[in-house]
């Protein structure tokens, strides 16, 4: 006689005596529904922790990865920083340079050397837009809290600031471009190592004994010591001529020549043009000469000058 609740009989194919029969009570179904029913939020709770951690992972390792390649990009654009910092320092000190050179006093040069504009300084306000300066370690020593787009900032910043002094330099060139020529130009350095054994003046001839204008310096001097030029100029003369013996006249613009003779050797040719501190010759006692020297003339408009007037001392 079957009882409340459910019954399943399973009866088999082959052998129906071996039938079975299986009761589930009532109160058994109730807590199956039940517990399916308690179960569903925990199924969907767990799915969506699921969701939610799987997430958190993702971008745990995608943050990993950023930091990564932060460090990465760190070393290599900590060097490009690095560089771009001796740049800026390299354009800083030039340009701090050139603007002590263009204030220089040129009232002390010969009176008549050309058209030298007067008071050209850049004014300050030309530097007003200049950031002020950031170091490498300061951007570094922010550590872990240094983003890559710190990093490009910072670059920009350098950037920015060697294009400024770039500028503030190109300009200070242009307003002073004809006196930049003529500090080029002028020939302010001796131009052989050695020691004066006669000045510019009335001299005893060595040959005639006779008193005589004597229109240059002589620097003794060894033979083969190289002769340079004292300032930016072009090639006159290069030649052998009577008593200067192997001769070089340099033309420097601004109605200045200079004269150099009794060279040993001649390395340059009529027409060239020349550098300040070039090599020109070498020291030697060609024509009339009683020793190895340099004879050195400074000319102002065609009229000889004495070469210790133009001379840095």
């Amino acid at each position: 006689m079957l009882t409340g609740g459910f019954h399943i009989i399973v009866i088999p194919q082959r052998d129906p005596a071996r039938t079975r029969r299986f009761r589930i009570s009532s109160f058994t179904i109730r807590l199956m529904v039940l517990g399916g029913m308690l179960s569903i939020p925990l199924i969907a709770g767990s799915f969506l922790l699921s969701v939610y951690f799987q997430n958190e992972l993702v971008g745990s390792k995608r943050q990993l990865n950023e930091n990564r390649q932060v460090l990465e990009e760190k070393e290599i654009i900590a060097s490009k920083l690095s560089g771009l910092e001796r740049s800026l320092a390299k354009l800083e000190d030039s340009l701090g340079s050139l603007e002590q050179t263009m204030d220089m006093e040129l009232g002390e040069m010969e009176a008549g050397l050309g058209p030298i504009p007067e008071g050209i300084i850049l004014p300050d306000e030309h530097h007003s837009h200049i950031p002020d300066r950031k170091t490498v370690s300061t951007l570094l020593e922010q550590g872990d809290h240094l983003s890559l787009g710190m990093i490009h900032t910072g670059i920009r910043d350098f950037s920015d600031r060697i294009a400024g002094l770039n500028k503030n330099i190109e300009e200070i060139y242009e307003l002073n471009a004809d006196k930049i020529r003529f500090m080029q130009s002028n020939p302010n350095l001796m131009p052989v190592a050695g020691w004066i054994t006669s000045d510019f003046g009335m001299r005893k001839a060595p040959y005639s004994g006779a008193y005589r204008m004597h229109y240059g310096l002589d620097i003794a001097s060894p033979v083969g010591t190289p002769v340079k030029a004292p300032a930016d100029g072009k090639v006159l003369y290069a030649d052998f001529r009577g008593g200067y013996g192997r001769l070089i006249v340099l033309d420097h613009g601004y109605g200045l020549t200079t004269v150099y003779g009794h060279n040993s050797q001649i390395f340059v040719k009529e027409g060239d043009e020349i550098k300040r501190g070039t090599t020109i010759a070498a020291v030697g006692s060609s024509g009339s000469s009683t020793g190895p020297h340099l004879h050195y003339e400074v000319h102002v408009d065609g009229i000889p000058a004495d070469p210790f007037h133009f001379v840095v001392q």
